[in-house]
């Protein structure tokens, strides 16, 4: 299958089928453990983005909106099964997007590719299912998404889709960038063809497969600084217990600080010398804690981060906040 290069005409046709139905999200489930925590995988689940689904007819497509402002658009006959049959009646599309830090931090899908950083214009996830067996696009189809920036100036993304990588505590997707060289295509085999279109204040993002994919940029000449980042404010005894971010300030992106000692002291070297908070997070005997500092880090300096017992949902919102 040749490559797919998105015309604006495409944009329009795309863009003019009828909106989908029976729309609605599932609930986030509160946390309300009485203030004592098992696990901070315990918090990450709670917080995690939960999926919206809706009901379409696979013969005639349609778009819906998504929970952020989104819209999410389908071609008709868009659908097939694994066996390579085409799809008719309808079918559940589930989507969660993360456009916020918090959201990817909480659903551990992290804007990463092949252990370098990103910065993200949105990071969207698709599934169809159909009797609950999961479908696939058909050969020459793509699904797109038009994803709200929120003021970013966000050019520059290319399209990027994710693999699972259920081994990392922390980030369980690695994003692959796809190359606008190639020739293939297809959820069948061969390359994934799509790409990105800018709008002003949104990105319209087209992809041939379901499951993850966002719309991404490297950093660009990023200079990454060495230094130490000492924890505060409650007894780390076991690095299991901690989990830290840079969030940079002017950039859609978040880097996890992995090289954290038990006794609570981060070594990084690979954050660059642009304004940004640390966001540190733990569960010390059972209870929730979490700092926040604002830093433009420089070589052989050590920061420190001061934790203090909060809500996990309060917490949540003050990263939504920076």
């Amino acid at each position: 299958m040749k490559k797919l290069y998105v015309s604006a005409g495409a944009l329009l046709l795309i863009g003019g089928l009828i909106t989908a139905c029976n729309k609605n999200t599932d609930p986030i489930t509160p946390i309300d453990n009485g203030g004592v925590y098992a696990s901070l995988d315990a918090v990450y689940s709670s917080l995690e983005v939960r999926g919206q689904k809706i009901t379409m007819d696979a013969a005639t497509g349609g778009s819906f909106r998504g929970t952020s402002g989104s819209r999410y658009t389908f071609q008709p006959n868009s659908f097939r099964t694994k066996s390579g049959g085409m799809v008719s009646g309808n079918v559940e599309i589930e989507v969660r997007e993360l456009l916020k830090p918090s959201d990817m931090i909480f659903s551990k899908v992290l804007p990463v590719s092949n252990g370098q950083p990103l910065v993200s214009g949105g990071e969207v996830q698709v599934t169809i299912r159909q009797s609950g067996q999961e479908l696939l696009l058909a050969d020459g189809m793509t699904y797109s998404v038009q994803l709200p920036q929120f003021g970013a100036n966000n050019t520059g993304m290319d399209l990027f889709l994710g693999a699972p990588k259920a081994e990392d505590p922390v980030n369980v997707v690695n994003w692959q960038q796809v190359r606008k060289d190639s020739t293939g295509g297809g959820q069948g085999g061969g390359i994934p063809i799509g790409g990105i279109v800018h709008n002003g204040d949104t990105i319209t993002l087209f992809s041939d497969s379901v499951g993850w994919a966002n719309a991404d940029r490297f950093l660009t000449n990023p200079n990454y600084q060495t230094f130490t980042v000492n924890i505060t404010g409650a007894n780390i005894t076991n690095s299991n217990q901690v989990t830290a971010y840079a969030l940079y300030d002017t950039y859609n992106g978040v880097w996890p600080m992995m090289s954290i000692s038990n006794s609570g002291v981060i070594s990084e070297n690979h954050v660059p010398d642009i304004p940004m908070h640390f966001v540190v997070i733990a569960i010390v005997n059972g209870r929730f804690y979490g700092g926040i500092t604002s830093v433009t880090p420089a070589n052989g300096n050590t920061y420190t981060v001061a934790l203090a017992e909060t809500d996990p949902n309060a917490f949540k919102i003050r990263i939504d906040g920076l």
